[in-house]
């Protein structure tokens, strides 16, 4: 799913799931095809990073 589908789902800004991606500790995984510009997602490392997050605390 695109940034923007990600977003949505996880219910946060795009701006800050771009961030998240951009962290050195704990970042969100991202797919990054060759020939695509931009990162994608699945639903599945969506719910496993939501998982840790929540682990962490």
């Amino acid at each position: 799913m695109t940034t923007k589908e990600a977003a949505h789902y996880m219910g946060v800004s795009e701006h800050l799931l771009r961030a998240l991606t951009r962290r050195e500790l704990n970042s969100l995984p991202v797919i990054k095809l060759p020939g695509h510009k931009h990162p994608l997602f699945t639903k599945e490392v969506l719910d496993d990073y939501v998982k840790r997050c929540k682990l962490a605390k």
